[in-house]
């Protein structure tokens, strides 16, 4: 079973499908297994993306701050955001403002962002 509040920082729609479809399939599955098996259908529910079979990113909320460096770093094509002028910057002003073209959903209590 996935622990589900303890999945990476960044988790693609397409694995999530792939568990489903194991769980689904799994003929000796558990209370916890069916239990398991249920939020992610409820997840994918609740999500309605046509672009799920694409592949969606979600991102851990504890994560978004590093994502957003990470983000303008592949972006702006700057080597390294610890040099002038990215290492002035307030990240978590950026990451609070590039969260606005996300949509936030929780997933057994966690909170995920993902671009809708």
């Amino acid at each position: 079973m996935w622990d589900l509040s303890e999945l990476d920082d960044t988790v693609y729609s397409t694995d999530i499908t792939e568990r489903i479809d194991w769980l689904d399939s799994d003929d000796d599955k558990d209370d916890a297994d069916q239990e398991e098996l249920e939020k992610l259908i409820a997840f994918r529910k609740k999500v309605n993306n046509n672009r799920w079979e694409e592949g969606l990113l979600f991102i851990k909320n504890s994560f978004f701050e590093e994502y957003a460096k990470e983000f303008a770093e592949e972006t702006i094509s700057i080597n390294c955001y610890t040099n002038w002028p990215f290492r002035w910057i307030d990240w978590k002003k950026a990451s609070n403002e590039l969260q606005t073209f996300y949509t936030s959903i929780k997933l057994d209590g966690v909170t995920y962002w993902y671009r809708g």
